[in-house]
C-alpha cells in the first residue's frame, strides 16, 4: 500500500524543499530515467525542462542495491516498488496554469515492510511539507511562494490529476 501527497510548487519552492530535505535528511534526489548510472544524481536543481527526465524524480537515502534499484530498457529507469524511494514528479506550468505535482512511495516490498528508516524518513518529508504548505479545499498542498503568486492573481493553479 502506497502514500502519496499532491501538492502545487513553483521553482523558488522546490529549491526550499530540495535544501531541506538533503541537508535535513542526507538524502539524494535523482533521475526516475537516466542513460547513465553515473550521473543519475542531481546536484543542483534546475528549473523543470533543463534536461532530459528532470520532471519525474525520485528522493532517496541510499544509491546501492538493495535500497535502489533499477532497470534498463532503452534507458535506466528506478523501480519504484523494489526501491526504498519516494517518487517526486514536479509541477509543469501548461499554459496558462502550473499542474499539480506529488510525492508517492510504496510502504511494502513483495513480503515485508520497507526498513524503519526510509519509513520514518517518508514520514518526515510528509510532515514538513503538510506543515509548510497551504491546504486547499480539494486537499491539495500549495508551496509558500505558489500560494503568494496565486493569492496576487499572477498563477493559475491547474486541476488535479
Amino acid at each position: 500500500m502506497g502514500s502519496q501527497v499532491q501538492f502545487f510548487m513553483t521553482y523558488e519552492d522546490e529549491i526550499v524543499f530540495f535544501e531541506t530535505v538533503s541537508s535535513s535528511l542526507d538524502a539524494y534526489f535523482i533521475y526516475n530515467a537516466f542513460t547513465d548510472p553515473s550521473h543519475m544524481v542531481i546536484e543542483s536543481l534546475l528549473p523543470i525542462g533543463s534536461t532530459l527526465y528532470d520532471s519525474n524524480l525520485s528522493i532517496c537515502f541510499s544509491l546501492e542495491s538493495p535500497y535502489l534499484n533499477y532497470q534498463f530498457f532503452n534507458f535506466y529507469s528506478v523501480d519504484l516498488s523494489t526501491s526504498e524511494a519516494i517518487q517526486f514528479n514536479r509541477c509543469e506550468k501548461v499554459n496558462p496554469w502550473l499542474s499539480n505535482g506529488r510525492l508517492w512511495y510504496e510502504k511494502n516490498l513483495d513480503e515485508a515492510e520497507k526498513s524503519s528508516k526510509f519509513l520514518l524518513s517518508a514520514k518526515w518529508i510528509f510532515k514538513w511539507l503538510k506543515k509548510n504548505y497551504q491546504k486547499n479545499s480539494n486537499g491539495v498542498y500549495i508551496g509558500p511562494e505558489a500560494f503568494n503568486q496565486w493569492q496576487k492573481g499572477n498563477l493559475q493553479l491547474g486541476p488535479t490529476l
